[in-house]
């Protein structure tokens, strides 16, 4: 007999929880743990709840006792940003190997010229590019390698952000 819920298989670099399907209870998945909140209980069941919604006046006013949800959610994500100002035609080892790296943005400021980038060696105009004001979103799959920078044809301006996983 097949279950009602969908099965479900972590991944371990996976960003997100698939499990969070049903929004009577939202982001109140089981072992994830999210940050302590208070509130009223919803709906007219065993729980004493009074079918407001959670914190509302009304909700107090009925009678409804506090609820105190104590989890122990922690960001763990750093991020750090960088300006950079390149030299043209002089590639530029920007960002170190990172293995706790989960994200990275890499803005283009120049109105001009276009920006190469690379993962593990230095950067040349066979490089991947972003166009002049361009902005690339690492997320999902990110390179935990160096980051080189080129600029070609012109000094330029570009921004860097390194969103990374702390220790503690």
């Amino acid at each position: 007999m097949a279950s009602r819920y969908t099965k479900y298989a972590p991944v371990p670099d996976q960003p997100y929880d698939p499990r969070v399907t049903d929004l009577t209870r939202p982001l109140r998945v089981p072992g994830l743990g999210m940050p302590a909140s208070g509130g009223y209980p919803v709906g007219g069941t065993a729980s004493g709840g009074t079918g407001q919604p959670i914190g509302s006046a009304d909700a107090a006013a009925a009678g409804a006792q506090p609820v105190t949800v104590v989890d122990n959610f922690k960001n763990r994500n750093r991020t750090y940003t960088l300006p950079v100002l390149l030299t043209a035609g002089v590639p530029l080892r920007i960002l170190p190997a990172n293995f706790r790296r989960t994200g990275l943005i890499i803005q283009n400021r120049d109105p001009a010229t276009a920006l190469f980038y690379a993962f593990g060696n230095a950067a040349d105009s066979n490089s991947l590019s972003i166009a002049a004001g361009g902005t690339v979103l690492l997320d999902f799959t990110t390179p935990r390698d160096e980051v080189w920078l080129l600029a070609v044809g012109s000094n330029l301006q570009a921004v860097i952000a390194e969103i990374s996983r702390a220790t503690d």
